[in-house]
């Protein structure tokens, strides 16, 4: 039914019986109303049209009865329409006689990460972002639990939140971070690292194939211009890698995990040390990256660098996880009032300042004056 403009249009519905005996048949009521005398309902038996029911203009209901052979048949309906007409045909109380077996032209369960909610519907339903269907034949999607996520459609299960990440809801399809990892030294003293002031992309970095990597630490929306996409919507990630030869991003990691590393508190101080590592997986596949591209960003604590990440090179034997360095603050654990020592002014007019001054190795001001 419908209007169409200009495409000629033909709607199918198909229904395969088995029957036996001498008075198989099958039997339906109809009804078209079109306008074109080229329009018109068509029945037909295993392909072969038994019977043009009905052309042009009709707006009366009628009944047919057709005898069927022994056997195994599809029955099919097929009504056309014009372009540039309205029309359209209703069909109901379809009795087959002598039936054996039958039913649909095929019936199969959904596969795992879709979903029909009721029986006998034409097309499977993927599951949104933030759901899944572990099994064939769901009839709904679950949300993924609290500190799980799913971030594509027709998921089949939910993936916890790494180290470093959470949700605060369930049906979530990412993780957050606020941005605060939490480790202890060498003498099991906690240490904070403190990365919100990443709260922009960075990048690019090229590697040594001149293909460029940017990152998104603390957001999980990548910045268009350094990683740009087909459809000019913004990529929705930690990471992007751009080829060389291309001009869009795929996603180079968008599950994030803070990895601590071993910490010395004696070498810190003398030479800058790699602190820990931030894990970006699961990654767009691709014909050379089948299980997905990945990347890894070793911190190292060097309170006198800002410089961008440097790529050392690949990880992984398909040369899909690169590996980054990146000497910063960033790297250095966030200083504590331990750090700092306390210098007071003489008084002034019966008042006097009261200095900190920081003394560790470790990111924070310089002096925090009250």
């Amino acid at each position: 039914s419908g209007y169409h403009y200009t495409e000629t249009v033909d709607s199918s519905l198909s229904y395969w019986v088995t029957v036996e005996g001498p008075d198989a048949s099958i039997s339906f009521y109809f009804n078209t109303f079109t306008v074109s005398q080229l329009n018109g309902l068509e029945f037909l038996v295993d392909g072969s049209p038994k019977t043009l029911l009905s052309t042009g203009k009709r707006d009366t209901e009628m009944q047919v009865t057709i005898p069927l052979f022994p056997g195994t048949h599809t029955l099919t309906w097929n009504y056309h329409q014009e372009g540039g007409d309205a029309g359209y045909v209703t069909l109901r109380n379809v009795v087959v006689s002598g039936i054996v077996e039958g039913g649909g032209a095929e019936v199969e369960p959904c596969e795992p990460g879709t979903f029909s909610a009721f029986s006998g519907a034409d097309v499977c339903t993927p599951c949104k972002a933030g759901t899944f269907s572990p099994n064939s034949g769901q009839t709904e999607c679950y949300n993924c639990q609290n500190n799980t996520y799913a971030n594509s459609v027709n998921s089949t299960e939910c993936y916890p939140c790494q180290r470093g990440t959470y949700t605060v809801s369930d049906g979530s399809w990412y993780c957050l971070t606020d941005c605060k990892f939490y480790d202890v030294d060498i003498n099991g003293n906690p240490i904070l690292y403190d990365l919100r002031e990443l709260s922009n992309t960075i990048g690019p970095v090229v590697d040594d194939n001149q293909n460029k990597y940017a990152f998104s630490i603390c957001n999980y929306e990548m910045d268009e211009q350094l990683c740009p996409t087909s459809d000019d919507s913004p990529l929705f990630s930690h990471s992007c890698f751009v080829q060389r030869s291309s001009a869009f991003a795929v996603d180079a990691g968008n599950d994030l995990e803070f990895v601590p590393y071993q910490y010395s508190q004696e070498n810190v101080a003398i030479v800058p040390t790699t602190t820990f590592s931030i894990s970006l997986t699961m990654g767009d596949t691709t014909p050379l990256c089948p299980q997905g591209r990945s990347a890894l960003i070793n911190f190292v604590c060097n309170l006198t660098s800002q410089a961008l990440p440097i790529y050392r090179g690949v990880g992984s034997n398909d040369g899909c996880q690169a590996i980054f360095d990146w000497s910063s603050s960033y790297g250095c654990r966030a200083c504590t009032p331990e750090d700092y020592k306390i210098v007071t002014s003489n008084c002034d007019k019966g008042l006097r300042t009261k200095n900190y001054i920081k003394q560790g190795y470790c990111n924070g001001p310089p002096v925090t004056p009250s």
